[in-house]
């Protein structure tokens, strides 16, 4: 059994030019990642998204855990959206992982942030086909937070494979490669068969 939808409102603001066979194609996709995200103690989470936001129709999960490590609580999220390749591009990506960010800022413990309470938001784009800009833009793309992390990917349907952030800053460089992992683990486009 999957863990259900986050939002059952349609597809996201930016997506509107999004075909149906792009919409089974992201359901297809869910249903294949959602056992890794129950895997990783996240569930589905229903938050209210302002319409005509890049959030609107989104799916979101979330796990809230103390890590030692970052010394309190971190709410970690993942936000889905499918996007039509034609509206896959670099500023509309980064309007929809700004908005996801702003969501787990939102949504997070109570806690202040850098005095036991984190976020982490991990927007997820899926998409028929990731143009050349975007691939670019995806692999150098790291916006830098105070005390909470925004690691957005780009899932490539077409080739398979999952487009993020390649390098490794020097503030907050500790977490990227775990960042890199637990997104690599769960929003890897699934293999055909």
């Amino acid at each position: 059994m999957g863990l259900g939808r986050a939002h059952d409102a349609g597809l996201p603001a930016g997506a509107r030019g999004v075909s149906i066979a792009d919409v089974n194609d992201f359901e297809r996709y869910l249903a294949a990642v959602e056992p890794r995200l129950a895997a990783g103690r996240y569930v589905a989470f229903s938050p209210a998204a302002p319409s005509g936001t890049t959030l609107a129709g989104a799916r979101v999960f979330h796990r809230r855990e103390f890590v030692l490590a970052r010394f309190g609580i971190v709410d970690a999220f993942f936000v889905f959206a499918a996007m039509a390749a034609a509206d896959a591009t670099p500023d509309a990506v980064r309007a929809f992982s700004s908005s996801a960010f702003e969501l787990a800022l939102t949504h997070k413990s109570w806690l202040p942030r850098g005095f036991g309470g984190s976020a982490v938001a991990h927007p997820v784009v899926v998409t028929r086909r990731a143009g050349a800009p975007l691939r670019d833009f995806m692999v150098r793309h790291a916006p830098k937070h105070w005390a909470s992390f925004e690691y957005p990917a780009v899932v490539d349907l077409e080739d398979g494979r999952l487009h993020l952030f390649t390098g490794t800053p020097i503030w907050g460089g500790i977490y990227y490669d775990a960042f890199r992992r637990e997104v690599t683990a769960v929003a890897q486009p699934p293999t055909e068969a």
